[in-house]
């Protein structure tokens, strides 16, 4: 059976920062929202929100239009551009996903809305078993964490989250940490998804 590897999607996979400028100079330069309305908008959705994750672009689209009583097809136009995806994928995605699906089965396990699948609407879904995207409300609950199949790798941003998953030894957590160059005290940390592999993340059952 091929190692499997599962991936967390935002600031994993996807530089949510950077999604965020493109949307907004969209925003501002073709719709002509002034910058400081749409921030202030933004903002005041995402003090709506319990957590970060519970962010649901199609109702995030339908705040904006009513704030700022714009075209709600005109901002879904913008913001659902396949494109904003595919130029926010971090540059080592690509050639690491090309690189491990050779020998893994490669997942998702990201906490939001199945609903909203930034893999199918961008240019690397492809590289992902559909029979192992596990996108869910709370992904810490333990009901949620044993559905990720023994052995696995978890690769995670978060070392909140990695925290959590080193209780499982099942699993192996590997903290990508593409902020400093500091290390998790108890789980393999790498800095690149390029640097997966040489750490030998897989050890043997």
């Amino acid at each position: 059976m091929a190692q499997i590897i599962v991936f967390d999607i935002d600031r994993t996979l996807y530089n949510t920062d950077k999604f965020h400028d493109i949307y907004t100079e969209k925003f501002t330069k073709d719709l002509d929202i002034s910058p400081e309305k749409l921030s202030d908008s933004v903002s005041a959705y995402k003090r709506s929100l319990k957590k970060s994750t519970d962010f649901l672009p199609k109702h995030f689209l339908r705040f904006l239009s009513r704030s700022l009583n714009i075209s709600l097809n005109q901002l879904e136009k913008y913001y659902l551009s396949p494109d904003n995806f595919t130029h926010s994928i971090y540059p080592d995605v690509i050639p690491a996903l090309k690189k491990l699906s050779k020998h893994c089965s490669l997942g998702v396990f990201s906490e939001g809305y199945i609903s909203f699948q930034k893999l199918k609407i961008s240019s690397i879904r492809n590289y992902f078993n559909p029979g192992l995207i596990f996108i869910l409300r709370r992904k810490t609950f333990p009901v949620n964490i044993r559905k990720i199949p023994s052995g696995s790798t978890v690769v995670d941003d978060n070392p909140e989250i990695i925290n959590q998953l080193t209780k499982y030894p099942n699993l192996h957590p590997v903290w990508l940490n593409r902020k400093d160059d500091s290390s998790h005290p108890s789980a393999p940390t790498i800095h690149s998804l390029i640097d997966l592999p040489s750490i030998n993340p897989f050890p043997s059952e």
